[in-house]
């Protein structure tokens, strides 16, 4: 949660630098349930790898 507030504080959005992709991906990395973490999962880093 502290991670994610951190994004939150910075004001971490979809802009020219950002993309909408880029931003999903971060977020799904910064999840307060590790269960819930890009990669944690069944298929493990090739979810990481197959994320668009």
């Amino acid at each position: 949660m502290k991670t994610l507030k951190g994004i939150d504080a910075l004001g971490l959005a979809q802009n020219k630098y950002i993309s909408l992709k880029a931003l999903q991906f971060i977020r799904r990395l910064c999840r307060f349930n590790p269960s819930e973490r890009l990669g944690v999962g069944k298929y493990g880093i090739q979810e990481i790898r197959s994320h668009k």
